[in-house]
């Protein structure tokens, strides 16, 4: 009977810490991919005013993972600003 425990602990036990790389997983960046009709130029900034990366649509953006939100502005009035709000995934 014992070692049926053990057995069914030691399963438990995996399918509950397999799910640990999942949510800690993902790494520090993220890609963000910006499209349009026609070329446009941009900037991107975090809400506190770090992290400036300048571009042309169509683009794709590495941006690290931050509990900031994200600021696109058009560099000649292209387009509206634009607010990415940081979110967090559930799962």
């Amino acid at each position: 009977m014992s070692k049926k425990i053990i057995t069914a602990s030691f399963v438990i036990a995996s399918v509950m810490l397999s799910g640990c790389a999942t949510i800690l997983g993902g790494g520090t960046t993220q890609k963000i991919s910006i499209n349009s009709a026609t070329n446009m130029k941009g900037t991107m900034k975090y809400s506190d005013g770090t992290g400036t990366q300048y571009f042309t649509t169509p683009a794709t953006l590495n941006v690290d993972r931050k509990s900031k939100d994200i600021i696109l502005t058009s560099n000649n009035n292209e387009f509206h600003t634009k607010k990415v709000k940081s979110s967090i995934n559930p799962w």
